[in-house]
């Protein structure tokens, strides 16, 4: 696979970041659905469910390939984590 150019890379990032808010969005109704099941979820859709996350990695990669952008979650509630700098930078 070819190298990626780091405007590659910046627009992948986010893409990403895009897509991981439309599924924590989205979470409620996943959770009534897919309840503790691995998705891959792209463009604001659950596009498979899976049973671990190796499965939904690979179907991930399988259908968008490594640069598509698609988030491989858990659906669990999710709970904000507070941080302060000296946590999160040691």
């Amino acid at each position: 696979m070819p190298p990626v150019s780091l405007s590659t890379a910046s627009d992948l990032m986010s893409r990403v970041l895009a897509e991981t808010r439309r599924f924590r969005d989205a979470l409620p109704a996943l959770l009534e659905s897919h309840a503790g099941q691995w998705v891959v979820f792209k463009d604001g859709a659950v596009r498979s469910v899976h049973d671990s996350m190796e499965e939904a990695y690979r179907a991930g990669i399988r259908c968008f390939g490594p640069t598509g952008g698609q988030v491989v979650d858990r659906v669990v509630p999710r709970r904000a984590t507070p941080a302060t700098a000296g946590v999160v930078f040691g």
